[in-house]
């Protein structure tokens, strides 16, 4: 089974080849070249996992059996590949997240889980994802156990003055986010957001919007992938209000800012949504539970310069 290059291409067929991560080498039996992956485990706790995911060219990889639902987030094109194994077993997926109109990347998409495969990628590139796997699925039952579940919520947190509604002095980020650094999320509102991992290609951070809280104004520099598993942007439960009264100097060119992959057929968790970089806005949560997710923002979109920048990102061990 070959693919072309390009994400739109091969949504459907190569995803199914993404159910697990390859941790090895193995040599194929008629050809006798290995096969190079890596998993980088960029964060971990009792709840998920955020893998980075990274298949060289050449050779077969054997990539381990998958139990777990998990959300994979992409920022790159993929080279044609070829698979064995487990495209044979009866594997469902959610419907991919594509990122606003007028973006290529990020995209997402649930992911089932599956069977052990054989990979082999054909291009002249590296296949390159991240991976968040969900252990445990906090659903409908985070009400009752987020206390439990997550006690750094309510202990003592770094908290900064609100720059209120007053647009603040300084040069724009970027055309994609006219705003000056002053009000990025992490740092504008830091009781809120938490930075679990961050390297020169992507920041993974932990947001959380306490009962009765008001975030102060801020705003995502970055295009995105959310990550929510039952207490995230895309659940009805918290209810949230969203007070957008920063108006920016011009408005990016796309409409949709947002577009959501779906939960695997039948479950209502988790899903994802690939989004654009956000303007300064605050949240309220009137409910009696947090808002709680996970939000992987890319500080670069590696886009089509990985076919030749791949050496230099990504070397091969």
């Amino acid at each position: 089974m070959k693919m072309r290059d390009g994400w739109r291409a091969c949504l459907h067929p190569l995803l199914v080849i993404l159910s697990g991560i390859a941790v090895c080498s193995a040599s194929d039996a008629q050809t006798g070249i290995p096969g190079h992956a890596q998993e980088k485990i960029l964060f971990e706790d009792a709840h998920a996992r955020v893998v980075e995911v990274t298949r060289w060219p050449g050779g077969i990889i054997d990539v381990a059996a998958e139990a777990h639902p998990a959300i994979i987030a992409v920022d790159s094109p993929w080279p044609a590949v070829q698979v064995s194994g487990g495209e044979a077993s009866a594997k469902v997926d959610g419907t991919p997240g594509r990122p606003p109109h007028g973006i290529v990347y990020p995209w997402c998409q649930v992911l089932g889980p599956s069977g052990a495969e054989r990979v082999q990628v054909l291009g002249s590139f590296p296949q390159h994802f991240y991976r968040i796997e969900y252990k445990r699925i906090d659903g409908p039952d985070f009400s009752a156990h987020w206390r439990s579940w997550y006690p750094w919520i309510l202990a003592p947190v770094r908290r900064v003055p609100d720059m209120g509604h007053t647009p603040q002095p300084g040069q724009p980020f970027s055309a994609e986010w006219p705003y000056p650094l002053v009000y990025n999320a992490v740092t504008a509102a830091p009781a809120n957001h938490f930075v679990r991992y961050e390297d020169a290609h992507v920041q993974l951070v932990e947001v959380t919007v306490r009962p009765g809280e008001t975030e102060n104004m801020h705003g995502h520099p970055y295009r995105s992938v959310y990550a929510n598993d039952g207490a995230g942007p895309t659940d009805p439960v918290p209810t949230k209000q969203v007070n957008k009264t920063l108006h920016p100097v011009s408005e990016p060119p796309w409409g949709s800012r947002e577009g959501r992959g779906s939960a695997l057929p039948g479950q209502a968790f988790p899903d994802c949504l690939a989004a654009a970089p956000e303007a300064p806005h605050q949240v309220y949560n009137p409910d009696r539970v947090p808002e709680h997710f996970f939000r992987l923002q890319f500080k670069r979109i590696d886009g089509d310069a990985i076919r030749t920048s791949w050496q230099a990102w990504y070397p091969r061990p």
